[in-house]
Parts: structure tokens; C-alpha cells; sequence
């Protein structure tokens, strides 16, 4: 049996951990890198309700005329919610832990209700002044001889939004994409490439 000595040990450990460290933060910018480009997506698809969110319910008519800002009429769904988007890449050793969505401490409360309300769905009651101010609103589109003048008399209590999988729906339709984009990102950066 023949033996093989290495010389200067302690400079090849050290150029082992060195490859050891590159090789962390390669890995965390990969997936950095690819978070950031899996939250720009998202957005985009809430904005203009294509992609993931081409297969969502519509906004009920009501809702589209009816909305607290003129400038929200007749956009996507849920373009609203395009702003409260984020990613997080928690550093806590690897494997780095992705998460993207509605995350993170910037994201207020209340955008983090709404959103998963519109997750989940939700039966909102009908208060009766909410009742009353739509019906006027249809008596005034009839007289302009509107069609869409019959959905603002209410025969509900009730109003349902139906269940808009945002967040599985997406992972979900790029989750092979993602890891193979990770992996290329991570042999890019090692070998010294900018990503």
C-alpha cells in the first residue's frame, strides 16, 4: 500500500473552506437572483391578470363600477394586490429557504388580510345603506339605458368572492422552471460569472 503525503495541509483546508464559503454565497445569490425574477413575474400577472392570474374569476359588475378609486376600473382582478408582493430568502444555512407572496415585515396587516381573503374566499354581508346606495346607483344606469344596470338591485344579504388560489397556482405552474433556473444560476456565479 502506498502512501500519499500532502504537503502545506493547513493551505489546501483553507482553500477547501474558502470553496466551502464561495460556495454558500453562490448558492444564496442563485436563489436570490431567481426570487427576485419569481416576485417581478407575479406581479406582472396580478397587474395585468394574464399568466397565473388569467384563470381567476372576474370582478363581479358591481365591483367594477362600483370601486372607491376611478382609476382601479375595468383593471385585472387583483392588480391592487401586485404592490404588496415580496420575497424572502432566509439565511439560516443552506438549503436556503425561498419564500415569496405576501411575506415579510413590510407588508402591512391589512394587506396581508385582504390578500388571504382572496386565497381563501369570503361571504361579505349587505348592510342595508350599502343596499339602498347601490339601487340608486342602477336607477341611474337605467335611465342611461346601461345593461349592466340590473346587477345593482341586490335580491342577496350576501356577496361571495370565490376562492383565487394566488400563491399554490403560481408555484405550482413554475416550480420546475425555478429549480433548473437556481441551478444554472449557481454554476454561473461559480464560475465567476455576474448573474
Amino acid at each position: 500500500m502506498s502512501l500519499i503525503r500532502i504537503h502545506n495541509q493547513k493551505a489546501v483546508l483553507d482553500s477547501i473552506d474558502e470553496f466551502h464559503a464561495d460556495a454558500q454565497r453562490a448558492a444564496k445569490n442563485a436563489v436570490k437572483v431567481e426570487a427576485f425574477r419569481l416576485k417581478n413575474l407575479l406581479q406582472k400577472d396580478l397587474r395585468t391578470g394574464s399568466g397565473v392570474a388569467a384563470g381567476f374569476d372576474p370582478l363581479r359588475e358591481v365591483s367594477k363600477r362600483y370601486s372607491r378609486k376611478p382609476s382601479q376600473r375595468g383593471k385585472a382582478p387583483l392588480s391592487p394586490l401586485a404592490k404588496a408582493v415580496r420575497y424572502y430568502v432566509a439565511d439560516n444555512g443552506m438549503p436556503y429557504r425561498l419564500e415569496l407572496g405576501f411575506v415579510g415585515a413590510s407588508i402591512s396587516h391589512k394587506w396581508k388580510e385582504i390578500a388571504m381573503r382572496q386565497q381563501a374566499g369570503a361571504t361579505y354581508p349587505v348592510h342595508p345603506a350599502v343596499k339602498e346606495r347601490l339601487k340608486q346607483i342602477g336607477i341611474a344606469l337605467k335611465k342611461k339605458k346601461d345593461p349592466s344596470a340590473k346587477f345593482f338591485f341586490l335580491k342577496t344579504t350576501s356577496f361571495v368572492d370565490p376562492r383565487r388560489d394566488i400563491i399554490d397556482t403560481f408555484r405550482e405552474a413554475h416550480q420546475a422552471e425555478m429549480f433548473a433556473n437556481i441551478k444554472s444560476n449557481f454554476e454561473r456565479k461559480m464560475r465567476g460569472e455576474r448573474i
